[in-house]
């Protein structure tokens, strides 16, 4: 009796299947037909890379990370929206703080042209989900866990710039207390 062939449902690739249902002839294109099957937008594109630095333990790696790793390399970098320094972490480790998260700046978890995926820290990435995105080249201020937009002002007491929060009730024109301060104690003495 001749061994059952079949094509690959992802490559095309003759193979002998391991069990009647495989529709594969790897796990490589076992990932390949089941990231590429799913809807536009819902999930993100796993690649079969073994060996590569972010692989998890089934040396798979999601194609925005490779892209952007490729991109920058290896070591530290700052967060665009923040300027927070991050390094790359596998998977698992990447939940931790510090970690780079890959941002998409059209905000398709699918669209993975190198022009198009930023570095960014884990606060920056979850806020830019919300409704009040910060587009390129956009300013803001991170209170705690939120994220405030600002504008560049200069002091009008030491003509330090600084940044002022847009919605602010103050009316921003000194760069810290201590230059409030001595402008108050300074209009007292007059």
């Amino acid at each position: 009796m001749s061994p059952v062939t079949r094509a690959c449902a992802n490559c095309g690739a003759i193979f002998e299947p391991i069990d009647k249902r495989r529709r594969t002839c790897s796990t490589a294109c076992q990932y390949k037909l089941i990231w590429a099957t799913r809807p536009r937008g819902e999930s993100y594109t796993k690649l079969y890379l073994p060996g590569h630095p972010l692989a998890d333990a089934r040396d798979a790696v999601g194609e925005h990370r490779a892209v952007l790793y490729a991109k920058l390399g290896p070591g530290q970098h700052p967060c665009h929206w923040c300027k927070a320094l991050l390094e790359w972490r596998p998977v698992g480790a990447a939940q931790r703080s510090g970690s780079i998260k890959v941002d998409h700046l059209d905000g398709d978890p699918r669209n993975n042209d190198p022009t198009n995926l930023v570095a960014s820290c884990n606060g920056c990435n979850v806020k830019r989900g919300k409704s009040d995105r910060i587009e390129d080249g956009e300013l803001f201020i991170i209170r705690g866990s939120k994220r405030v937009r600002a504008e560049r002002r200069t002091c009008t007491r030491c003509g330090a710039e600084f940044l002022h929060r847009i919605a602010a009730a103050s009316p921003g024109l000194y760069c810290s207390k201590l230059c409030s301060n001595r402008e108050t104690a300074r209009r007292r003495i007059r």
